[in-house]
């Protein structure tokens, strides 16, 4: 079978990898997008953004302090303002509305697959379950500060008290991590492995999803908030030094940015996941993208670019941080897309 490799320009809502199996043709996405990071310094009550390169831009004034960030899929960002009581929403254009009230020290934030935003409000205990279109619920009661989903769907959530809950979509909750010092901060790595900062001893923790822990990083008690880029490096919001650092996966540290009047939280503007295409030994087809891509799924098309599409039905298995799902070629035309609907 001949094979033909191109690109394809990106939309910001998707990526395309297709395959023609009657013309044995194949057709792969082979390029990325730098991602745009945004902090919330809480002294100034500003969010800033920074370019890859450090440039950096005030994105968001007059909050009372920001404590959470977090984007959802269509890419607008939420800002918990703890001592506002307060969850704003800021289109991508920058327009700001308040999506939340009327609430008690409101922190960590994070969305699941279906667009809901779930809250960590720590001076009620309480994590809060929202509506894309506002309508509130009380998800749990444990104390909460920094929340995190998996690929599975499951919310982590970091308590003060040194432990790490685990629930399921349902609600059923169990003991994931404890022991640990007061958590703040929860991110997934690229391979699956949960992340998390303990200001008792300042110690950065990966957790492997069985429960393995093991020290990462250290000397980071003055720090608030992190979050992983989509190189797998991780961004440290250290408000003792105020600063933000940059740690490699081999555990490399620099300073990417400083002079940040008390940075608390840290969040990456979402870009489409890498989607991948190829023929494998077997003479099957391996389509791939990286794990979690959290509102993001696999559609299906006749044509290139048709707007009738529709959610592929092949099962997807998680391997080593990577998405995969095998397809057997037929005789008709078939295109991929990995998109955010």
């Amino acid at each position: 079978m001949n094979t033909e490799s191109k690109s394809i320009t990106r939309a910001s809502c998707c990526s395309w990898g297709g395959v023609v199996f009657a013309g044995a043709f194949m057709l792969m996405v082979a390029s990325a997008q730098a991602q745009t990071m945004y902090v919330a310094a809480a002294v100034s009550g500003n969010v800033y953004t920074y370019t890859t390169n450090g440039t950096r831009s005030t994105y968001a004034s007059n909050i009372s302090a920001p404590s959470g960030l977090a984007f959802d899929r269509a890419g607008n960002l939420f800002v918990s303002d703890e001592t506002g009581d307060a969850i704003y929403k800021f289109t991508p254009a920058g327009v700001r509305t308040t999506f939340a009230s009327n609430l008690y020290y409101p922190d960590g934030l994070a969305f699941n697959s279906a667009g809901d935003l779930f809250e960590a409000d720590y001076g009620s205990k309480n994590i809060y379950k929202y509506t894309p279109g506002g309508m509130r619920t009380t998800f749990a009661t444990n104390g909460a500060l920094g929340l995190a989903f998996n690929s599975a769907g499951d919310l982590f959530d970091a308590t003060i008290d040194g432990t790490i809950y685990q629930y399921t979509p349902a609600g059923v909750v169990s003991n994931f991590a404890s022991g640990l010092g007061g958590l703040f901060a929860l991110a997934f790595n690229n391979a699956g492995d949960l992340v998390t900062l303990d200001i008792g001893s300042g110690n950065v923790y990966d957790i492997t999803p069985a429960g393995m822990v093991s020290t990462f990083a250290t000397n980071y008690s003055n720090a608030r908030g992190f979050a992983f880029d989509s190189a797998g490096d991780l961004f440290v919001a250290d408000y003792g030094s105020n600063s933000i650092y940059e740690i490699t996966p081999g555990g490399v540290v620099s300073t990417f940015a400083t002079n940040i009047e008390t940075p608390t939280a840290i969040a990456f503007q979402p870009t489409p996941p890498l989607l991948s295409i190829a023929m494998t030994a077997t003479n099957t087809i391996l389509i791939t993208w990286p794990a979690p891509s959290t509102g993001y799924v696999l559609e299906q098309s006749p044509e290139l670019g048709s707007a009738h599409r529709i959610y592929a039905t092949n099962r997807v298995s998680v391997v080593d941080g990577t998405n995969e799902v095998v397809v057997t070629p037929g005789t008709n035309n078939m295109f991929y897309l990995l998109a955010n609907p």
